[in-house]
């Protein structure tokens, strides 16, 4: 350590394997374990600062370093034509988004703690503007109306939901599996906003098996995932949420432009010009050794995804609880939790310490 001392060694490592978040909690939460924060829940915060003080431990929270802990996906490129020219109006997005009341779920399920914004890297990066997160962002369900109004979409039957332009019920699946970030309540909370805005959006949990499947098929009207690759780690070469170069199973928005990119030209559908654009935009950023012009391409990527909203953020930089034994030393109290950072490596886990 800094003053030369030697410090204990740890000899070993036990990793205990549980059935589920709940039964993980629940030893961690009892002082069954020196540290824990993979798989606990924003809700699990007041379970665990209830019960410190009496089990030798510590709560620290740390924020995650995603742009949105929820990023909501139109498919853009949708087989279903009618879906397709609706899904790729930007009014339409930018109506779905205004529909969203942010600080009522940051108060519900987040403590406060979180930060309501627009999908967009978080704000401790060089790419980052300040408008880039409140763009849409409003809670404005009147504004979100009038858009769906001008589109055309409007409830012509009287039955309180809209319909489609070609005179088809307006009728939107919503297919998701849930993991690390409070998606369910989320998407419970943001499906009642779009029925106020008469929107019905069908929630659909599936499998990790189909959800790889259809995702990357382009078969789902929407799904979600957390918006991680937000952080200057990542975000310039994964900039997956904003440009399309990402065939993953995490992702509705534009797999055939995707394919189209990754083969050339050779598979799926030619982008229009404007997606074109964002792929050169991004091919200069991961390319170009000039740091002003990185910054400059990056912040073109997100002020398209701020003016478009290519997909909708909610709630970023969620707090996440980690659970630490007050006998393991030299754990920061203050860091970030996520994928961009590999949750502990940046905080030097070889240099920490058990004092018995």
């Amino acid at each position: 350590e800094p003053a030369g001392n030697q410090l204990p060694y740890i000899d070993s490592l036990a990793v205990q394997r549980v059935d589920s978040p709940e039964i993980m909690a629940a030893k961690a939460s009892t002082g069954q374990v020196d540290f824990a924060g993979r798989q606990f829940m924003t809700a699990d915060i007041p379970l665990f600062k209830r019960f410190e003080q009496n089990n030798d431990y510590s709560t620290y929270v740390w924020p995650r370093p995603y742009g949105s802990d929820v990023v909501l996906q139109f498919n853009l490129n949708h087989p279903d034509e009618g879906l397709r020219r609706i899904f790729q109006d930007v009014r339409f997005r930018r109506a779905m988004s205004l529909a969203i009341n942010r600080d009522e779920i940051n108060d519900i399920v987040y403590f406060g703690y979180g930060v309501p914004r627009q999908l967009t890297v978080v704000s401790a990066s060089r790419y980052f503007e300040p408008e880039f997160a409140t763009a849409w962002a409003e809670f404005d369900p009147a504004r979100a109306r009038a858009l769906f109004d001008e589109m055309g979409l409007v409830d012509r039957d009287g039955d309180g939901r809209r319909e489609r332009l070609d005179g088809k019920p307006l009728q939107i699946t919503l297919e998701y599996m849930i993991g690390e970030t409070p998606k369910q309540v989320t998407l419970d909370l943001v499906s009642a906003y779009w029925r106020e805005v008469e929107v019905n959006v069908n929630l659909k949990q599936i499998s990790g098996t189909l959800q790889r499947i259809r995702a990357r098929a382009g078969l789902m009207d929407m799904t979600i995932w957390h918006a991680d690759r937000n952080a200057d780690i990542l975000f310039p070469i994964e900039p997956y949420w904003y440009v399309p170069t990402n065939g993953g199973w995490e992702q509705s928005q534009w797999s055939k432009w995707t394919r189209w990119y990754f083969s050339d030209g050779a598979l799926g559908w030619e982008p229009p010009a404007q997606i074109k654009e964002l792929i050169g935009w991004w091919e200069i950023l991961r390319r170009t050794t000039d740091e002003e012009e990185r910054i400059a391409m990056g912040k073109k990527i997100l002020r398209s995804q701020a003016e478009n909203l290519w997909a909708l953020g909610v709630i970023g930089l969620g707090p996440h609880p980690v659970v630490v034994s007050r006998k393991l030393r030299n754990v920061p109290p203050q860091g970030y939790w996520g994928w961009d950072s590999r949750w502990t490596w940046p905080y030097y886990p070889e240099t920490w310490y058990l004092e018995e």
